[in-house]
């Protein structure tokens, strides 16, 4: 990250709503799948983000990073995600722990696992980062670079590639949200429970953001 955030996690991907919608009254009544998963590059090795003029870079804590694209794909439950996917006469939601290696497997229209579901789609978790600002004086972020942050947030890019009744092309919908953190450097620094806490909440946040923009473009 530079400028204006510091990196706290890896580069990944996996998440949605609306996911499934609209669908045909044939495919309402049918099963649909819906398959989460984070990917990134763990064949690449990343040099560390330096601290700069506005936010100081926070090291992982020693159990593991809290602000990783895994780690928001798990934070994402299937209430949540099934209040997304209102058109499904039946949701089935299939979590994958592996990382998705993006050096290996592009999202290049294909399904990324296999499955005869006329109804699927594919939630990835790209690109999470936190901002964090609390270690910053208030008068070397300035009100200009404050207005601009925003305070404290977790930055997740979502991308969804949606099969909708048999379809042979997927539709791809993608887009970088974000939402305030509560937390500070040292919660995120010992992987406190507040940390924690705040990944669950942040994450639902910025799913709601963008299964509203899927929502918006699946009714244009």
């Amino acid at each position: 990250m530079t400028g204006r955030g510091a990196w706290v996690g890896t580069m990944a991907i996996a998440s949605v709503g609306m996911l499934l919608s609209p669908v045909s009254a044939r495919a309402a009544d049918s099963l649909c799948e819906l398959h989460i998963t984070a990917a990134g590059y763990p064949s690449r090795t990343f040099k560390p983000a330096k601290p700069n003029a506005f936010v100081k870079v926070t090291p992982p804590p020693p159990g593991g990073a809290v602000f990783t694209t895994a780690a928001v794909a798990g934070a994402l439950d299937d209430a949540g995600l099934r209040t997304l996917s209102p058109s499904a006469g039946e949701l089935k939601i299939v979590r994958h722990a592996d990382l998705l290696d993006l050096d290996k497997r592009k999202l290049d229209g294909t399904r990324l696992y296999a499955s005869d579901a006329p109804c699927y789609a594919d939630l990835v978790v790209d690109n999470t980062y936190a901002i964090l600002t609390d270690t910053v004086p208030k008068e070397r972020l300035g009100l200009v670079t404050g207005a601009i942050v925003g305070g404290s947030r977790l930055v997740t890019t979502f991308v969804l590639q949606s099969w909708r009744d048999g379809t042979a092309k997927p539709i791809t919908y993608r887009k970088k949200v974000d939402s305030p953190l509560t937390v500070t450097t040292a919660d995120v620094t010992t992987g406190s429970d507040a940390a924690r806490g705040d990944l669950v909440q942040a994450s639902a946040a910025n799913l709601e953001q963008f299964a509203s923009f899927v929502a918006a473009k699946s009714t244009k």
